[in-house]
């Protein structure tokens, strides 16, 4: 083995611990551990970074070992926001949210009511439903606030082009209602006849992304679904409601027919 003038060796042979390959150092860089700065560069990041799966799309990604979120002290389980605000986690916790925040949820405001009720009835608990129907009956013509075009329900905003439609279906069916749950399919429509046991399904261009104005690719930024998957999502829908015996109907936002159902490919 060649030694300098001072008997240390020149040339000192090492095998890279982030590599594996063999390379070799004078005496000064004896304790050089990588072959070069770029190995050194990815052996730090695998001490510091792992590689997990992500929660809702399941494809792998990077993230720091030792790093938490600064309010609930858990480690990232997901791999973009895109992913976080589309997981059940969110949506339970936005619904957690949303019945926490309401007022009729708040302490102050139920004690409130009920020292009203205390006051003017002498029940805190006072509730005449009967009197209520008839009030509804009597200004509107409906027993029940949610039966009106302008009602919201169920968390959702109704459009006006869904209260047009609505308009028009209660010239025909006076019974028809807007925004109804129906339990045995655990779904909300958006004008339910039940002397029919008919639904109609009012389609935005947009929400829905009408076939004739987009491509199976676009993207919906506001949904976060392309347009195919928020074909297939509608689709898979109304044949749930058709396997349970509802007749099924579509209108289109675009179009000036009445019920003229639109048959999506």
């Amino acid at each position: 083995m060649n030694k300098t003038c001072y008997g240390n060796p020149q040339n000192i042979k090492h095998i890279c611990e982030w590599t594996g390959k063999v390379f070799y150092v004078d005496y000064k860089h004896r304790n050089q551990r990588f072959i070069d700065k770029n190995s050194m560069y990815e052996w730090r990041k695998s001490q510091n970074r792992e590689t997990i799966v992500c929660l809702h799309c399941k494809n792998s990604f990077e993230r720091y070992k030792i790093y938490k979120h600064w309010r609930n002290g858990r480690k990232k389980e997901y791999c973009s926001l895109q992913c976080w605000s589309n997981s059940i986690e969110f949506r339970d916790k936005k619904r957690e949210w949303t019945i926490k925040n309401q007022p009729m949820n708040n302490a102050d405001s139920v004690n409130k009511i009920k020292e009203t009720k205390l006051k003017r009835y002498g029940d805190a608990n006072y509730n005449n439903l009967e009197k209520n129907k008839q009030t509804m009956m009597d200004r509107y013509g409906v027993p029940f606030s949610f039966y009106l075009p302008k009602c919201k329900s169920n968390g959702k905003r109704v459009s006006n082009f869904q209260k047009r439609i609505y308009v028009d279906v209660l010239k025909l069916f006076p019974d028809a209602r807007l925004e109804e749950y129906l339990r045995d399919v655990q779904k909300s429509v958006d004008i339910f006849i039940p002397s029919k046991k008919k639904v109609v399904e009012c389609f935005g261009d947009y929400w829905h992304c009408n076939p004739n104005k987009f491509q199976r690719d676009y993207y919906n930024e506001l949904v976060h679904l392309t347009a195919q998957q928020i074909w297939d999502k509608d689709k898979s829908r109304i044949e749930l409601l058709k396997e349970n015996g509802y007749e099924v109907e579509i209108v289109w936002e675009n179009t000036n027919k009445k019920f003229k159902h639109l048959v999506r490919e």
